[in-house]
């Protein structure tokens, strides 16, 4: 497709150089001017087609770079878990009444519900009531 559109515009520019030379009421001047603009279209569609090569050789080389960082993504994500991991906190604690902070966990090392560890304590209760006015 791309060598039909670069014949097509080499067809288009050497029918304007023809019809220029072919021409017999055009001065000398304008068909100079004429030969001098195609020269330059020439100029121009070659750079534009070289910087296109460049953009696409860059391009494939971005995808190739991508293609080989999801690759490595993947990797990474088969090797580590992926989930939420409970914080690393030693143990609980507790206010006493003085103001001292106190491990709620047993001195075995497991684990204890917070309920469980406040049972036989005294805990203050309060009750919400409503102010009637």
């Amino acid at each position: 497709m791309a060598d039909d559109v670069n014949q097509q515009i080499d067809d288009a520019l050497n029918k304007i150089v023809k019809l220029t030379d072919q021409s017999g009421n055009l001065k000398k001047e304008l068909k100079r001017e004429i030969h001098e603009t195609v020269s330059s279209l020439r100029i121009l569609i070659f750079t534009l087609k070289e910087n296109l090569n460049e953009r696409i050789s860059e391009n494939s080389q971005l995808q190739n770079e991508v293609y080989e960082l999801k690759k490595d993504l993947e990797a990474y994500k088969q090797t580590h878990t992926v989930g939420q991991v409970a914080p690393s906190i030693d143990s609980p604690l507790e206010l006493t009444r003085r103001g001292n902070a106190v491990s709620t966990r047993p001195s075995d090392g497991r684990k204890e519900l917070y309920a469980d560890a406040l049972k036989g304590k005294n805990v203050r209760r309060y009750k919400i009531s409503q102010i009637q006015r």
